[in-house]
């Protein structure tokens, strides 16, 4: 019987990880007899509990190190061929040396079915083994691509034009290879007229090869009780809770040491006007931060967190917007620096539906954001209108292992 599953999710950040694993546990739901593989490479200390505590079988194909891209930056000031296509798509996206070892892998594991979290490399992996496989993603082009040279230019990069016109057509070509050598692919990103241009993705959805499925993300019924901890804290259920998370890809570490500085600089003059407003923080990092705050790391379980707070301050990630549409929890979508230029695209989708965002840090303008979320539930629920537009419904990683086991189905009758 073939029911072997390689998830092949893309070394980079949290969040593509964490979809993998809403995915493996709705399959595994759904049939407790298929057999998951995960091939891990960001954060695998963390990820690699938390699918072997489901039953998976993790292979980290980084044994030697723990890479977290929240640590250090991804990109240089410039944009060259150098900074950009070896040293950054050609470690995560599109990795060579990736390429070599998931062969390996998938032969040694008997793989029946490929499915990649935004990694073209397992695809090209699987399309060598001649493996049926699963394109996951948020994206409908890389950003390199889909961006405009006067939009680099606004964010503040450097690069000579012709360079990035290579770079850009790299990024083009090596994603909508990925997209089309798929056999099928799933996304948690509704495709909006208007502000995507992707005319390759637009056909697979016209077709049905691309299907729009909502969040894929872990249930939403299974909610840790953080009450405990809070008033350990100091944190009381009559307080006003903000919630802020900082993203895990750093395209350039300083802003993300500006955006914990931020926070908390925006939370001593919340507190100093307001002692009942408290603040939970979730930097990538763990430093001192005054009373009434709280640091912490990372927290994968962060739903019992989100559904006590009254604001969560949040990048743009695409797993993190799901989930707090999904949750319907109140939120402003903050990016510390248009040099974020992988974020940036998701907060200008977001502003163009609707969503609350703000980008720059101007902590006089966040507070002036966050005024009516604190004293006006109206506000609060008109906020809260558009979510439908990302999340019209919860069970999208339901959604997807119904199309991934169909599609095994195809391999083997039996399953």
């Amino acid at each position: 019987m073939k029911n072997n599953i390689a998830l092949v999710p893309t070394g980079t950040g949290t969040g593509h990880s964490m979809r993998m694993f809403a995915v493996a546990q709705a399959i595994y739901a759904k049939n407790p007899n298929i057999n998951i593989y995960v091939y891990l490479e960001s954060v695998q200390d963390t990820f690699q509990q938390l699918f072997e505590g489901i039953g998976a079988t993790v292979i980290n194909l980084k044994p030697n190190k723990v890479d977290d891209y929240s640590k250090h930056s991804a990109l240089g000031g410039k944009l060259t061929w150098e900074s950009t296509i070896p040293n950054f798509l050609g470690k995560s996206f599109f990795n060579s040396n990736k390429v070599l070892l998931l062969l390996k892998e998938f032969e040694n594991n008997k793989i029946n079915l490929v499915v990649s979290d935004l990694d073209a490399s397992g695809i090209f992996a699987a399309k060598i083994r001649k493996i049926p496989s699963v394109f996951v993603t948020e994206r409908f082009n890389m950003p390199f691509a889909s961006m405009t040279e006067d939009q680099f230019v606004e964010a503040g990069f450097e690069f000579e034009s012709k360079e990035l016109e290579s770079i850009k057509y790299i990024n083009n070509i090596i994603y909508n290879w990925a997209i089309t050598e798929a056999d099928e692919i799933l996304t948690d990103c509704p495709y909006v007229e208007g502000i995507d241009n992707s005319p390759v993705f637009s056909n697979f959805l016209s077709t049905g090869k691309a299907k729009f499925i909502g969040p894929m993300i872990r249930p939403t019924n299974e909610i840790m009780d953080m009450t405990s901890f809070l008033e350990k804290e100091g944190i009381k259920k009559s307080d006003f809770l903000i919630v802020a998370a900082i993203g895990g890809t750093s395209m350039f570490v300083e802003n993300k040491y500006a955006m914990q500085d931020a926070y908390v600089e925006l939370f001593k003059e919340l507190h100093k006007c307001n002692s009942a407003i408290k603040m939970v923080l979730l930097a990538r990092e763990k430093f001192e931060v005054p009373e009434g705050m709280v640091c912490l790391d990372y927290l994968p379980d962060w739903y019992g967190l989100l559904t006590r707070s009254n604001l969560m301050l949040s990048h743009p990630g695409w797993i993190s917007v799901t989930e707090l549409c999904a949750l319907k929890v109140p939120a402003i979508f903050v990016l510390s620096s248009k040099k974020e230029y992988h974020e940036w695209e998701e907060l200008e989708k977001l502003k163009a539906l609707g969503f609350k965002t703000n980008i720059g840090l101007n902590i006089a303008e966040l507070k002036k954001e966050i005024a009516p979320f604190i004293d006006n539930e109206n506000y609060k629920k008109e906020a809260l209108k558009v979510y439908s537009k990302i999340a019209p419904w919860v069970n999208g990683a339901e959604r997807a292992a119904e199309n991934i086991i169909e599609k095994l189905r195809g391999a083997d009758d039996d399953i």
